[in-house]
């Protein structure tokens, strides 16, 4: 059986490893943050992950690699 990963704590681990992932709308690609932009220079905060996790857990969303 293989263990359960919290999906916050694979997450911060992505993001350690330097990428960093978005919530984005389940009919498309658009992510949900309209200021995606800017994490293509600097890492979310553990603030904003975190918010974005609790936001999932409710609206189930895709999710994007920030390139």
């Amino acid at each position: 059986m293989r263990p359960v990963i919290d999906p916050l704590d694979f997450a911060k681990s992505l993001y350690e490893e330097g990428l960093t992932i978005l919530p984005a709308h389940r009919d498309s690609k658009r992510p949900w943050i309209s200021s995606w932009q800017q994490f293509q220079e600097r890492e979310p905060s553990d603030r904003e992950i975190t918010s974005w996790f609790a936001l999932a857990h409710k609206e189930r969303p895709n999710w994007g690699i920030v390139t």
